[in-house]
């Protein structure tokens, strides 16, 4: 069975993919963002919105490869919903806390 039998296209797939892949793509960028900062000796390597800016790229990234490599369109609309879902929340988040302070 290859990759692209191995799962079904569905919404809901996509939509837990996304669920799942955004924070992922989040975690391990930080992860590789505080080991350069602490390897190069300075404490802010980059800033958090562009550690977020990133993690957007790359699941919108997997979003395309989901779409045209494994044809799976469902299912890469799926993530697309996610990705966009999440980027509102943290639109949200970011500006009731920049106007808390």
């Amino acid at each position: 069975m290859s990759f692209k039998q191995s799962f079904p296209d569905s919404f809901l797939i996509g939509i837990l993919m996304g669920a799942v892949g955004l924070p992922g793509i989040y975690f391990f960028l930080e992860m590789v963002r505080s080991y350069a900062a602490t390897s190069m000796g300075r404490s802010v390597f980059m800033p958090a919105p562009r550690i977020h800016l990133f993690a957007l790229a790359g699941c919108l990234l997997c979003c395309r490869l989901v779409i045209i490599n494994l044809q799976k369109e469902k299912t890469g609309k799926g993530i697309l919903m996610a990705l966009f879902i999440g980027t509102i929340a943290y639109l949200y988040y970011s500006l009731k806390i920049r106007q808390a302070f």
